[in-house]
């Protein structure tokens, strides 16, 4: 049982670490990207504009 709880905690925290090296660029940098990207975009549209 002790050797089985163990594998178990190794496959979760490679899971978790998978998935935070996956899942936190898409869900953190992704959207701050896009946000800046429109951001830029739309200030430099303005300042054309007028």
């Amino acid at each position: 049982p002790v050797i089985a709880k163990i594998i178990i905690l190794m496959i979760i925290t490679t899971a978790k670490t998978l998935l935070g090296r996956t899942l936190y660029p898409l869900l953190v940098i992704y959207p701050i990207k896009i946000f800046m990207h429109n951001y830029f975009l739309r200030h430099l549209l303005a300042r054309k504009v007028t």
